[in-house]
């Protein structure tokens, strides 16, 4: 994939040549794991370049994560304290439901962070950008909530292949 391809993709356009070598071979490790499979700290510390795990170890692993996934569809989890686990398809389900929660505390977060703006005091622009985050917000806040969630599995129950629900629907349920 040329690099103009990647960026497309969401990707930053960076080749492997270009990636840290320590993010190269934890990739290459992840990207041998089969399903299920872990990998511990203790055993990743092996591949780094200095031999230690600090903040920069960590920062590298989340790129070679993301880069796993992002090349071969190797999706993993923490396994706090221990490692790292390739998910099944049945964990990438279950951590991937379990995001939302955080999703939420986030979007709450940033909408606190929105509601202490001295808002009489910013520029008309300022004030569109405002209202768009203040609004994108607050969906977000009520689509993640345990209620909401149940209603658009029911969304998805009741139709007859189990496939995605429309985005419309979604949001006539988030609309309530």
């Amino acid at each position: 994939m040329s690099n103009v391809t990647a960026v497309a993709a969401g990707g930053s356009g960076k080749g492997i040549s270009e990636a840290h070598p320590d993010t190269v071979m934890l990739t290459d490790r992840l990207l041998g794991l089969a399903m299920g499979e872990e990998i511990t700290y203790e055993e990743m510390r092996k591949f780094l370049k200095h031999n230690e795990w600090d903040s920069v170890s960590a920062s590298r692993l989340q790129s070679a994560r993301r880069r796993a996934q992002s090349m071969g569809g190797v999706v993993t989890d923490c396994i706090r304290g221990v490692g790292i686990r390739r998910l099944n398809n049945e964990g990438i389900v279950k951590v991937s439901r379990g995001k939302f929660a955080s999703i939420g505390r986030k979007a709450r977060r940033v909408g606190k962070a929105l509601a202490c703006t001295e808002y009489d005091k910013l520029t008309d622009a300022e004030k569109v950008s405002w209202n768009m985050s203040m609004s994108l917000t607050s969906a977000l806040v009520l689509a993640t909530k345990e209620a909401k969630l149940k209603q658009l599995e029911a969304g998805v129950r009741a139709l007859p292949d189990l496939t995605r629900l429309p985005v419309g629907a979604v949001l006539d349920i988030v609309k309530g």
